[in-house]
């Protein structure tokens, strides 16, 4: 919620699934070392990452679809309901 764009949950869910398929370089050049030497593979690289989660690692999508599903109005409303009590407010 915090690095979202915005406060409106179902962008915040398609913005975080966005970004759970199609990571930045710099978070997944420890997987694909090749992205060190020649970043201009990246959307190879996520084309190649797509089939191997979708194959192999259903737990993995099974994470993502649970923490955007996370992201709905009334639990947002919630968290910062609880966060005006302490005084802290939600940036």
């Amino acid at each position: 919620m915090r690095k979202a764009e915005t406060d409106d949950p179902k962008k915040m869910k398609k913005q975080s699934l966005i970004k759970d398929i199609f990571p930045p370089a710099e978070r997944i050049k420890g997987e694909y070392p090749i992205l060190k030497k020649m970043p201009i593979v990246l959307p190879f690289v996520w084309i190649i990452r797509l089939f191997r989660t979708v194959l192999f690692r259903w737990d993995s999508v099974r994470r993502s679809v649970q923490k955007a599903s996370l992201l709905d109005e009334k639990k947002i409303s919630e968290y910062q309901s609880h966060l005006e009590i302490v005084g802290l407010e939600m940036k």
